[in-house]
């Protein structure tokens, strides 16, 4: 406050409660934290649903469902690149015996040995499937045929090196497999998997753990009695 000739004389000071205003202020930060907290865990809970839908629980490999879908997929890119793949059906030897004879635990121990070991032996590209029971599905993108086979060989010697340890017993295990491959053998996918189905059971009727790939010559196998 200024007098008639222009010197200070005082000063007016206003004074506002903003209380409200902070504390306002703060509940809608501490909201927006919430929201945001609750929104990662939706998301987290979205992705391990998904992983749930698309692996199987025992081995945490893919599921039967996802080979179907990343079949189609692989089975397209590979038409349209005019690019090579490969399966490989493989099936773990005389595991109802060991079943019967360690129990359903040690089985179990041994699936989950064999899955272990396929995911640290394929590629980042490869997809490693839990067909159903002690079946596994290699879904190999850009292998040739004699690619496949080669691997597939090398799998089944090093994988019958493994030692599963069960009760104080070392169990080990073996495997056959049957070999098909994209566009030597056939140009769809559920084709191409059931023609290296038939190479496993031509495997397995060959005496097991061996690696087949798939030739017209093999037949259906004969129905159970």
């Amino acid at each position: 406050i200024y007098n008639r000739t222009n010197q200070l004389e005082g000063r007016v000071i206003l004074a506002y409660d903003i209380t409200d205003r902070k504390k306002l202020e703060k509940d809608l930060k501490d909201t927006n934290e919430s929201l945001q907290a609750q929104l990662q865990e939706n998301e987290r809970l979205r992705v391990q649903l998904q992983e749930q839908a698309i692996r199987d629980p025992l081995t945490g490999v893919f599921n039967r469902r996802y080979l179907a879908e990343a079949l189609d997929k692989e089975t397209a890119r590979a038409v349209r690149e005019k690019s090579p793949f490969s399966l490989i059906v493989l099936d773990v030897d005389f595991f109802k015996k060991v079943n019967d004879t360690y129990g359903h635990k040690c089985g179990d121990l041994v699936l989950q040995s064999l899955a272990k070991f396929l995911q640290e032996n394929t590629r980042r590209s490869d997809i490693v499937c839990r067909f159903g029971g002690e079946e596994f599905v290699i879904l190999m993108p850009d292998a040739a045929v004699e690619d496949a086979y080669e691997r597939a060989e090398r799998f089944r010697n090093n994988f019958a090196l493994q030692v599963v340890k069960y009760e104080g017993k070392q169990v080990k295990s073996t495997f056959s497999a049957g070999v098909a491959s994209f566009p030597v053998h056939a140009n769809v996918g559920e084709t191409l998997l059931s023609m290296a189905d038939l190479a496993l059971y031509q495997s397995k009727a060959n005496g097991r753990n061996r690696v087949t790939v798939f030739s017209p010559e093999i037949e259906e196998p004969a129905p159970a009695k």
